[in-house]
């Protein structure tokens, strides 16, 4: 019993700082070594643990899953900071084109699109993604931006002739109400 604490692994020391020193022997290659780091990021009560192995991972998908479920103000902010870097292409974690545009269909919010799609409107080249973008927004600014700095005529006309069908289906139910 004895020998089961003094030679436990440092990555389980009641000390944060033994852990710190841990997760930098670690190496997120080796699958062993890869479940002590995600243990330690989403189970540690240390926020600067959870970071320090969160880190030493570098993933996208796991910045993104802190992000929305971190207890520690701490730790949910810099995992929202790193996803933000790594959808602007400045973070270590950076994205892929395709991963880019799935993370904005399926999981980004309104904000983030907006936010996204202003400093990157080259994105609106592809009409398909952008008018999955404009339905999850859903908001007539955003339309409106995304009409006026596409580089896309097709998205245009699109967004043209959409409009139309809509104003046209507005007149009728109004001479039908008449």
């Amino acid at each position: 019993m004895i020998f089961s604490r003094i030679f436990a692994p440092s990555h389980t020391s009641q000390k944060p700082e033994k852990r710190l020193e841990a997760i930098e022997k670690l190496s997120p290659e080796k699958p062993q070594d890869r479940t002590i780091l995600h243990e330690l990021a989403f189970n540690d009560d240390n926020a600067d643990v959870s970071l320090a192995a969160l880190a030493k991972l570098n993933s996208f998908v796991l910045w993104q899953k802190m992000a929305q479920i971190a207890k520690s103000t701490k730790v949910k902010k810099a995992a929202q900071h790193c996803v933000n870097e790594a959808i602007s292409g400045k973070g270590s974690a950076a994205l892929s084109a395709e991963e880019k545009s799935s993370f904005l269909q399926e999981t980004a919010s309104a904000d983030v699109i907006i936010d996204v799609v202003q400093r990157e409107p080259e994105l609106l080249g592809n009409t398909e993604l952008a008018f999955a973008l404009l339905a999850k927004v859903d908001k007539p600014s955003f339309t409106q931006h995304v009409f006026l700095h596409a580089n896309n005529g097709q998205l245009q006309r699109q967004l043209i002739s959409s409009q139309s069908q809509t104003n046209t289906c507005l007149l009728y139910t109004s001479d039908a109400a008449d």
